[in-house]
Order: C-alpha cells, then sequence, then structure tokens
C-alpha cells in the first residue's frame, strides 16, 4: 500500500505543476495578444506585409471563409445541381461545402446562393531557417 500512496501523491505533485504551468502559459498568451495586435497595427502603417529579422518573420496574412446565411436557399441550389451529389452536403457538411463553395467559385466566379465569403486576417508567425537572409 505504501507504493500505491507514493504513486498517488506523484500523481497529485505532477497534476498541481501542470495547472502551475497551464496558468503561467495562459498569462504569456494574454500578454502576447497587445504585442501581435501592436505589430499588425505598424506593418500595416507602414503599408508592409511581411516583416523579417535575423530569427523570425512574421506577415499579415488572410484567408476566406464561406458563411451559409440561408441553409435552405443553399440545399435549394445544391439539388438544382447536375453532377453534384447532394446526398454529401445533406445537414451540410463544412469541410465538403467549403471544398465545394471555393470550387464553383474558382470555375464560374460565383458565390452558391445563401452563403457570403467572408475574409479573416491574421499574423502569420515563423522563425527563420538556418541560413535565410534578411
Amino acid at each position: 500500500m505504501s507504493r500505491l500512496n507514493d504513486l498517488l501523491e506523484a500523481l497529485h505533485s505532477a497534476r498541481e505543476a501542470k495547472a502551475s504551468a497551464y496558468e503561467a502559459y495562459k498569462l504569456i498568451v494574454e500578454g502576447e495578444l497587445p504585442i501581435k495586435e501592436a505589430v499588425e497595427w505598424e506593418l500595416k502603417k507602414m503599408g508592409l506585409i511581411t516583416a523579417k529579422t535575423d530569427n523570425f518573420t512574421v506577415t499579415i496574412a488572410s484567408r476566406q471563409n464561406f458563411v451559409i446565411n440561408n441553409e435552405k436557399e443553399v440545399i435549394d441550389w445544391i439539388n438544382k445541381q447536375e453532377g453534384v451529389q447532394n446526398d454529401l452536403y445533406v445537414g451540410i457538411k463544412k469541410t465538403a461545402f467549403d471544398g465545394l463553395a471555393k470550387s464553383v467559385l474558382i470555375n464560374t466566379g460565383e458565390v452558391i446562393a445563401g452563403t457570403e465569403i467572408v475574409k479573416h486576417e491574421y499574423l502569420s508567425l515563423r522563425n527563420n531557417k538556418k541560413g535565410e537572409k534578411q
């Protein structure tokens, strides 16, 4: 029983250490957010998309997402299309639908009825590879 008690105490200590480390991590992440916002603001103010130091690169990136505003309208559109397996989109599975919406936009320039495109900007951060010049 002594071994079990020792193991339980060790487990308890490990969990407390993990919780403490997670609290410290949350504080670091909270402190990082205003810095990232300031970097993005400075880049935009200077008319830059990317900035690079000897060790680090930051880029303002953007991603387009399709947002479904009217599911009935989307399903009606899908049902009218030839060559589209409408059973793939029953209940509109987001990943499958995004692929279809992107394909339709690229091939026809059409945005599917009941959807809209939302552009989302974010800061992309990465360490430079060895030997990469500024």
